[in-house]
């Protein structure tokens, strides 16, 4: 299942189906369409796709669509550091027991976080992501150096594991065309354990939200 952001399909369903009736999304949601088979197979829902989508908090909005692209349920979990979810309100009728609150693997880094480098020091972060498009500043206390830095690339998931390419401006280093990020985050989207590289270094890194 692939990150994405599903704005133009959202504006369908907010024309087609709510008409006036607003989805708590807001702007940087991070989703995922999973599949009819997976939806089927993971909630016990046939003839159903769920748009799963993820704000900074963990909490994950399930949005359950019929074949004709209508809205047949809304409703929401609250993701735990272990994984485990918590409906938050009423779950949507026809899902199994056992799945009312499974968790769609959609991550959303959007937020502030506290970046500790291996070795160097602290960078308090800032992070936008818009579906797999991700913006990352920060202002750092390296050892001998402290300054910002800002990068943008392209994210992409598999499972709750990430990369990132992109470039980034470091002061004091100069323009880096080849930074990379990788990772894993704990599924309630909280923590963050990986490493960068940007000029031929590569360096162990670890974040938590602020």
């Amino acid at each position: 299942m692939r990150l994405q952001m599903v704005v133009g399909f959202l504006g369908l369903l907010v024309t087609r189906v709510f008409a006036a009736e607003t989805l708590p999304l807001g702007q940087g949601t991070a989703c995922v369409l999973v599949s009819e088979h997976d939806t089927k197979l993971m909630f016990g829902v046939k003839k159903r796709h769920v748009l799963a989508c993820a704000d900074p908090t963990g909490k994950v909005t399930r949005v359950l669509i019929t074949r004709h692209g209508t809205v047949d349920c809304v409703d929401g979990v609250q993701v735990g550091r272990d994984g485990g979810g918590t409906v938050v309100g009423r779950a949507c009728s026809g899902v199994r027991p056992s799945a009312t609150a499974e968790v769609p693997p959609v991550v959303n880094l959007s937020g502030s976080w506290t970046t500790t480098v291996s070795g160097l020091g602290t960078c308090a972060t800032d992070v936008v992501q818009d579906g797999e498009a991700i913006t990352i500043t920060a202002d750092c206390a390296l050892g001998a150096f402290s300054g910002a830095f800002s990068g943008s690339g392209t994210i992409t998931f598999r499972g709750f594991t990430f990369g990132s390419h992109g470039s980034a401006d470091v002061p004091g280093f100069g323009h880096c065309d080849d930074g990379q990020l990788f990772g894993s985050v704990t599924r309630d989207g909280q923590h963050i354990e990986g490493t960068v590289s940007c000029y031929g270094s590569t360096l162990s890194i670890s974040a938590d939200r602020r």
